[in-house]
């Protein structure tokens, strides 16, 4: 099965948000095109600043503009999966377990 991209909040409309100064969370969805869960998740990441406002959070359009600005990449730089770090050579194995024992003592 193939996953799919999550889609925006389909009750905002993005006729308005490029003149907007500040975005709730399905507005700052909407404007990055993402689902409003992985706003939250970047919140919660600390990925994204944000101004809590009783119970609402606010989310300031050029905080989201300089996140995306952040991710930007040039042709042919290769993508990285951050979810997932290097192993280590089967030869520098034997260093893992001397630093391992090293803190045991």
């Amino acid at each position: 099965m193939i996953a799919s991209t999550p889609t925006p909040n389909p009750g905002v409309s993005l006729s308005g948000l490029s003149n907007q100064k500040f975005f709730n969370v399905p507005e700052a969805a909407a404007f990055i095109r993402v689902s409003d869960k992985s706003i939250r998740r970047l919140i919660n990441k600390g990925r994204i600043r944000f101004v809590p406002f009783g119970t609402r959070i606010v989310i300031d359009r050029d905080d989201l503009i300089g996140f995306m600005e952040g991710l930007k990449t040039t042709k042919g730089s290769k993508v990285i999966n951050t979810k997932r770090l290097p192993q280590p050579k089967a030869s520098d194995r034997h260093l893992i377990r001397e630093s391992r024992s090293i803190k045991s003592v």
